[in-house]
Order: C-alpha cells, then sequence, then structure tokens
C-alpha cells in the first residue's frame, strides 16, 4: 500500500475540550516548519482503550522485566535513581534509599503505576498503536495524543544509558519518540511521538505542554536532528531541547509559551534548515 499521509493522529478524545487540544495539536504540524498537510485522525472508542488497559496488565512478567533491568544493571547509578524518584516517585525514593533490592523496588513501582490508573503497557502500545496502524496506512508518523489513557514502559535504556528519568517517574512515559520499522524489521524514516496529555491539568496547560512537545520532538528531533540536552547546563537551559529533570519544571517551561527557542549549536542547524 502506498503512503500517502504525513501522519496519523491517534487519539483517545471524547469530549468537546479534549477535541479542542487535538485540533492544536494537529494545526500545529500542519502548518509552518513540518508541514504535515495530509493527516488522518483515529478515535479509539472507551471500549477498546479498555480491551488494551486489560491486555496490558499481564503483558509483561516479573521474569521479563528483571531479565530486561539486569542488561543494564552494572551500570545503574542508584544514587542518581534515587534523585530523580525523590520529586517523581516517593515510594521508589524512600525504597531505595533504605537501600531495599533494586528489582523488587522497580518491579513493583512499575506495577503501581501499571494498576493506579488506566494504563496501556509500552510495547504493547507501540506494536499495536503506533506500529499496526502505521502499517495499515502504509507506513507514515504516528501522533498518538492520549487524554485518558497513560502509558507505563519498562524501558531502562542502554547499558550505561539508563533512563533515570522514565525509571525514576515510575515508568510514566512523558513524551517520547520512537522509531517506526517494517514487518520485516527494517528501519522506516518515520516515527511514533507520545503526547501524555492525560498528565497535564486543564486546557490551557495542555495546550502549552502539547506546543512544547510538538517543538522538542518533531521540530527538534526529526526535522532539526538535534539532541537532548541537559536542563541542569547553563548554556541551553531555556533551548527547546533541554530536558527538565521533572514534570512540574517542564509544565512550567511549557506555559512561558517559549516558541522556538535555541541555545547557540541548535540555532545555527535552524538558520541552516532555513536556508536549505
Amino acid at each position: 500500500m502506498a503512503n500517502d499521509l504525513d501522519a496519523l493522529v491517534i487519539t483517545d478524545a471524547v469530549n468537546d475540550s479534549q477535541r479542542r487540544v487535538l485540533d492544536r495539536v494537529v494545526s500545529r504540524v500542519n502548518g509552518g516548519l513540518i508541514g504535515w498537510n495530509n493527516t488522518k485522525i483515529r478515535t479509539y472508542t472507551p471500549e477498546e482503550c479498555r480491551e488494551i488497559v486489560e491486555l496490558s496488565k499481564g503483558f509483561r512478567s516479573k521474569d521479563e522485566f528483571i531479565d530486561a533491568l539486569n542488561k543494564v544493571k552494572e551500570g545503574i547509578d542508584v544514587s542518581e535513581l534515587i534523585s530523580y524518584s525523590k520529586n517523581t516517585n516517593l515510594r521508589m525514593y524512600e525504597r531505595l534509599s533504605r537501600g531495599e533490592n533494586i528489582g523488587e523496588v522497580l518491579w513493583d513501582a512499575f506495577q503501581d503505576s501499571l494498576l493506579s490508573k488506566d494504563s496501556f503497557e509500552g510495547s504493547l502500545n507501540y506494536a499495536v498503536l503506533m506500529q499496526d496502524e502505521s502499517r495499515k496506512e502504509g507506513y507514515c508518523n504516528v501522533l498518538e495524543v492520549l487524554f485518558n489513557n497513560q502509558v507505563v514502559s519498562a524501558d531502562f535504556g542502554a547499558p550505561g544509558k539508563m533512563s533515570y528519568h522514565l525509571v525514576g517517574r515510575g515508568f510514566v512515559a512523558e513524551g517520547c519518540r520512537l522509531p517506526l520499522v517494517t514487518q520485516e524489521g527494517k528501519q522506516t524514516e518515520k516515527s511514533g511521538i507520545l503526547f501524555p496529555l492525560v498528565l497535564y491539568s486543564g486546557i490551557e496547560e495542555q495546550e502549552a505542554c502539547a506546543d512544547e512537545l510538538v517543538n522538542h520532538e518533531i521540530v527538534g528531533h526529526m526535522i532539526l536532528r538535534r539532541p537532548d540536552h541537559s536542563v541542569r547546563d547553563v548554556s541551553s537551559k531555556d533551548c527547546i531541547m533541554s530536558v527538565p529533570d521533572n514534570r512540574k519544571e517542564f509544565v512550567d517551561l511549557a506555559m512561558q509559551y517559549r516558541g522556538l527557542k535555541f541555545c547557540g549549536e541548535c540555532d545555527v542547524a535552524y538558520q541552516r534548515y532555513l536556508k536549505s
């Protein structure tokens, strides 16, 4: 099947206020620097979402979880994990600070997040809502805009490069971009991008955070090919590619409606793109 879509927008929006925010996301990617004019919306019904939530509960076993953890365990800096969890997952922070077994602590945190709200398990979400839906359209970018369901992902990162942000907040995904592949496993040039607007309060905050995610994930990563920056780096802390330490910091930045603000190196990439 030939691909004639720039992007497929997948959502669980159920009311007018959520659709208003969704329209803003679609408008942002349709115009300006992005120019994904040919988009299509696929709305998952509450019944379909409930089915995914139920499948998610038993999708990953404890043995699979511990095996994945063991692949990165050698390079884990527990003090760094304690630092990240302090403001985002108090139970994890307290148990790690007491020196409890890291595998048991992280498995319990994963289960707590998965079962505490309507949650899609990350691997299942990627396979069903991103990969499969993209394939049906001949492979296109996927924007997953969720208002009522969160994504919980047991992604530990790579050896020596643990995903401290994700793990420290109990594996709740707060925006990510994942490469999409063919059924044969060949990498496409398309991506699946998560907009977890369920994590933010009210229309204004959701709109601001959606704008910031468009700037960071699509403009920054996909178009300009720029890497993440640490928000602790003073020289780049105001850049759209800086990654805040916690959700409150992200929301505070988003509510400033900074637009496309760059550090020196990212501005060079931006100016080069405009001239190309």
